[in-house]
């Protein structure tokens, strides 16, 4: 998703196995309501990538919200680039694992 979209809401949502992002938030505007709950995204090179989104948004005022995510098993869990606003809340994030043989 990119652009200046007002209010976006993601629900539910499940990711697997996509090289550079199971969700990729782009180019988004300050001002942007971007909600992101319940989702679950493994295996991919970052759960959710936010890139130079809502730049210069005052201090604790969240414009991007993920919540309730389990990202797990990722290269990443959240992959943030010259973002702002961003809340993560109850949410199990962890890195991909490294297997021994």
């Amino acid at each position: 998703m990119s652009g200046a979209s007002s209010n976006v809401k993601i629900v539910g949502a499940l990711t697997y196995d996509s090289p550079e992002a199971g969700i990729l938030l782009s180019g988004l505007a300050i001002g942007a309501k971007v909600q992101i709950k319940k989702s679950f995204g493994i295996e991919s090179g970052a759960g959710i990538a936010i890139r130079h989104s809502a730049s210069g948004a005052k201090p604790g005022a969240a414009e991007i919200v993920i919540d309730q995510a389990a990202l797990v098993g990722n290269g990443i869990a959240v992959d943030v680039v010259d973002s702002d606003g961003i809340r993560i809340k109850r949410s199990t994030l962890r890195r991909g694992m490294r297997h021994r043989r």
